[in-house]
């Protein structure tokens, strides 16, 4: 009789890549934690006992053992940095030199006392935190589970990109996309002590973790796993089961893995226009301020310049910005309008010729109807059209915001006629409209202060910005 022999199952390539039996990886934790606090226990309660303290903490050699036992439950029994991988071989830290080395120096602080046993769990917990999304982000296995569960995918991926979440966060979405096995979840420690493939197997695929038979479709899967002859490991069949589950929902293994390999190739692609973009960004950001720096050398430049005092004719060079000069010359100046500012040699000259100077050069645009003709003039306060300013890059200076009020109507009305269209309904009424005002002449604009700005706030946001130091004076 000729023997039949059961051919085995495909295995899918890279299976290591997508699936792991994590069992053996927290039990090893668990058994970590349990001898680490047991053993911290019993120098606890002989520190009392013997050294009368309340707390290890207060006493140096209890305190120091306290950290010794930390150091040998992470870096084995070989103290030193990068010693191993610990007591239980197999868990999240084994092979994480970086971080092993960081834990060794810090244990050293922590039991010189420059640190303190918070700072301790805060680098570890930190290291458990990177560790576990740089899983999820090396599993595609993972990324898939959370796209079969479309209300999660958004959540998935934020949570994994922001490392201010909490590793419970993460897990919390992957444990929902997973979903809640037939049964409830397998008992990890029957598990692990499980002495036989076919022990091993019944935990993992009888439906009520005590029946008798497989759930109907998985009898094949259980073969696998029970039987030591298929040659298959736990993993593999995990793998098979897997790949027949892609198969079955998106029409075979390789769609899902040229998909995983799809999604990687657009998240770079991305990656790299962003940073080609923020390349970009800093090439222009470069170029701006070399082209502003270039601009602030040549306008300084004129504005430190020798120049003529025009009192006694001296010569005035500003020596690190201490320029006494005529303030609106230097705004007409920075505008591009102005050749050159005024400056004078002393106080005394600037007295004796500024009149002079402001009554030649920067007339007040009223004209006649200037106020400071009247037999009460307003205290001057060079004000300037703020339309002209802003938009025009000219200076339409007036003495003082009374004198503006009385002619400004007529200014709006013939330069910028655009606003006035806009602005002469909300002036006309009480002080704004047509009527005459005392003496017949022309009424005051009320609201005139919306439509001028001071010669000194116009000065100090286009010329005191540009100069060290400057001695202004007011025209």
């Amino acid at each position: 009789m000729t023997q039949t022999t059961r051919p085995k199952p495909p295995v899918p390539r890279d299976y290591n890549h997508l699936v792991k039996d994590w069992a053996r990886a927290l039990q090893n934790l668990r058994d970590g934690r349990t001898r680490l606090a047991a053993r911290i226990k019993t120098i606890s309660d002989a520190c009392r006992t013997s050294h009368g303290k309340a707390h290890p903490v207060e006493c140096d050699p209890c305190y120091g053992a306290i950290i010794e036992e930390t150091r040998r439950r992470y870096l084995g029994a070989g103290a030193g940095a990068g010693a191993g991988a610990g007591e239980g071989g197999d868990e999240w830290f084994s092979g994480r030199e970086d971080f092993l080395r960081d834990l060794d120096r810090v244990l050293d602080d922590a039991k010189r006392r420059r640190v303190s046993l918070s700072d301790v769990e805060a680098l570890i917990a930190a290291a458990k935190k990177a560790w576990y999304r740089g899983l999820l982000r090396q599993y595609p296995y993972f990324v898939d589970v959370a796209l079969n569960s479309l209300d999660d995918v958004p959540r998935f991926r934020e949570l994994v990109a922001d490392a201010r979440q909490s590793e419970g966060d993460v897990a919390d979405v992957v444990r929902r996309g997973i979903g809640r096995p037939r049964g409830g979840p397998v008992d990890v420690e029957a598990y692990v002590s499980a002495a036989s493939r076919e022990e091993k197997a019944r935990l993992l695929f009888e439906a009520d973790g005590a029946g008798s038979r497989a759930p109907e479709g998985t009898e094949a899967y259980a073969s696998l796993c029970a039987d030591a002859a298929s040659g298959l490991s736990v993993e593999q069949v995990m793998g098979v089961m897997d790949r027949d589950r892609i198969g079955a929902v998106s029409g075979g293994w390789e769609e899902r893995e040229g998909r995983v390999r799809r999604v990687a190739g657009e998240r770079a692609r991305k990656l790299e226009e962003r940073r080609a973009r923020l390349q970009e960004l800093q090439r222009a950001r470069t170029a701006h301020r070399k082209i502003q720096r270039a601009r602030s050398q040549k306008l300084a430049g004129k504005f430190y310049a020798a120049q003529s005092c025009p009192g006694c004719a001296a010569e005035v060079r500003g020596k690190g910005g201490d320029v006494l000069a005529c303030s609106l010359c230097q705004v007409l100046l920075d505008m591009g309008v102005g050749s050159a500012q005024t400056v004078y040699c002393s106080m005394k000259c600037c007295e004796e010729v500024h009149d002079s100077h402001t009554k030649s050069r920067h007339p007040c645009s009223s004209g006649e109807s200037c106020l400071q003709h009247t037999p009460s003039p307003p205290t001057p306060a060079t004000v300037l059209c703020k339309e002209c300013t802003t938009h025009l890059s000219v200076a339409t200076p007036y003495c003082s915001t009374a004198c503006a009020a009385t002619t400004m109507k007529a200014h709006l009305q013939e330069a910028h006629p655009v606003v006035w269209a806009k602005a002469k309904d909300s002036l006309t009424g009480a002080g704004g409209g047509d009527g005459g005002g005392d003496g017949g002449g022309p009424a005051p604009m009320a609201d005139v202060a919306g439509y001028v700005v001071a010669l000194t706030e116009v000065h100090s946001e286009r010329v005191g910005k540009k100069l060290k130091r400057s001695s202004l004076v007011d025209v």
